[in-house]
């Protein structure tokens, strides 16, 4: 994934976007929902968790007890790397 994702946006990031239509607010809560869900197993090693936030992204919560917002998964690994908290591949978790 690229850099750029999380430096020119404004909004909603490309992996919260869904469907238009009636539900569509419902269906990206759940898209969100599963997200942080995946990102949580991912990074259950490292004892962090994520959770989707209803109107911003997603929390992420460290072992320290500190919490950080971030609106996609570019500023995610963004935030892992400055911590200087090792990233998973998560094709390979």
């Amino acid at each position: 994934m690229c850099s750029m994702c999380g430096a020119i946006g404004q909004g909603q990031a490309w992996e919260q976007q869904g469907q238009a239509g009636d539900d569509a607010r419902w269906r990206l809560r759940r898209e969100a929902a599963a997200t942080a869900a995946e990102l949580t197993a991912l990074l259950s090693p490292r004892r962090i968790k994520v959770t989707a936030s209803a109107d911003f992204g997603f929390v992420v919560a460290f072992p320290t007890g500190g919490t950080e917002m971030v609106v996609g998964l570019a500023q995610l690994w963004h935030l892992l790397e400055r911590r200087g908290i090792e990233i998973p591949d998560p094709l390979i978790a």
